[in-house]
């Protein structure tokens, strides 16, 4: 999947950067033992560090700009969330950069090492994936949310 070798060259580059970052989302199901499809990269990360992960992700070939998104805004559990993609053929893939804000401070303090392929990297602890899907509740993070608390990998 080539959503999948763009996170590893972009861990790989962050990590190399020393860099704090974790990954979450649909890519973090996946590393947590329940893969599924996804179109996009999503990672958290402390907002002092966004020029130095956008300068680290340009050089992975995501220079596209579409800029902060509010998210949740004016509720407890506000966040914003700076997208830039990276065109592969006739395909776009994003890469949200979820900021820590209050409700996800927690989830930013519990982060874990995982893996994705051959190359280790931080991601959101379990729980903390579980908060983060509650906090969107979209369908799929819904969904999300039954397998990550059934414990059965897919």
């Amino acid at each position: 999947m080539i959503v999948i070798a763009e996170l590893i060259a972009l861990v790989t580059a962050l990590r190399n950067a020393n860099l704090p970052f974790a990954v979450c989302g649909g890519l973090a199901m996946a590393i947590h033992g329940h893969p599924r499809a996804t179109q996009d990269i999503d990672i958290i990360i402390r907002e002092e560090h966004l020029n130095e992960v956008l300068e680290v992700a340009k050089t992975a070939g995501f220079w596209i700009p579409s800029g902060r998104m509010p998210f949740k805004a004016k509720t407890p559990m506000a966040m914003e969330i700076y997208r830039v993609s990276k065109a592969v053929g006739d395909k776009l893939i994003p890469l949200d950069l979820m900021l820590v804000s209050p409700a996800l401070e927690e989830i930013w303090e519990g982060r874990i090492n995982g893996q994705i392929g051959d190359v280790e990297c931080t991601v959101v602890s379990t729980a903390g994936l579980i908060r983060m899907k509650e906090i969107a509740a979209r369908k799929q993070d819904l969904a999300d949310i039954e397998k990550l608390r059934s414990g059965d990998a897919t």
